[in-house]
């Protein structure tokens, strides 16, 4: 598993979360590398955790996309009968990670999200969850985890913001957050096993 030098991840730290230099150090001790994991064991925020961890200093891209791609899944789970090209976006971004399909091939896949119709999904919680496939299937690594994560806690805020829910926005917001972590500490051990 990759390692971060300490100074990298106190910079993070400090710039992601506002945290002044005897907070960090507080948080980071006299350790000097870092992992994902170590990260993920810290004492903050899941928002943070992510912040810091979805980056290919401290994941491979391949992590990142796969990462990317259980965040979608995740969200299409919550939503009954969603758009099917939206999970064949996602399966043809996990083909294209194995060689097994082209660039334009995923291309097209992306584009046939794109043009998905919404069907029995809200309006505003279809362009969230449209977002976050076609995120997911396109941008870069980086971009593609965390803006996917951003999306799909973006997608539970809304759907929380609906009449029908009795949870708070951001409690939904942090919720979301909080089990992509875990997702991500679930795939953390399987790619160790």
């Amino acid at each position: 598993m990759k390692t971060v030098a300490i100074e990298q991840v106190k910079k993070t730290i400090k710039f992601e979360l506002n945290r002044t230099e005897e907070k960090v150090y507080e948080l980071t001790g006299s350790k000097t590398e870092w992992s994902a994991f170590d990260i993920l064991a810290l004492d903050i925020p899941a928002e943070g955790k992510l912040d810091i961890v979805l980056h290919v200093e401290f994941l491979s891209k391949m992590l990142l996309h796969e990462i990317a791609c259980r965040y979608g899944e995740k969200v299409l789970s919550k939503i009954d009968n969603p758009p099917p090209r939206y999970s064949a976006a996602i399966n043809a971004k996990r083909e294209w990670l194995q060689g097994k399909i082209s660039g334009r091939a995923l291309d097209a896949a992306r584009d046939a999200a794109e043009e998905a119709e919404w069907g029995t999904i809200r309006p505003i919680t279809w362009g969230c969850v449209q977002s976050l496939v076609l995120c997911v299937t396109g941008f870069t690594a980086e971009e593609a985890a965390r803006d996917g994560a951003w999306y799909a806690s973006q997608a539970a805020w809304i759907a929380c913001r609906s009449k029908t829910s009795s949870v708070p926005g951001d409690a939904a917001w942090d919720a979301a957050r909080i089990e992509q972590v875990d997702i991500l500490s679930e795939l953390l051990n399987e790619e160790l096993c």
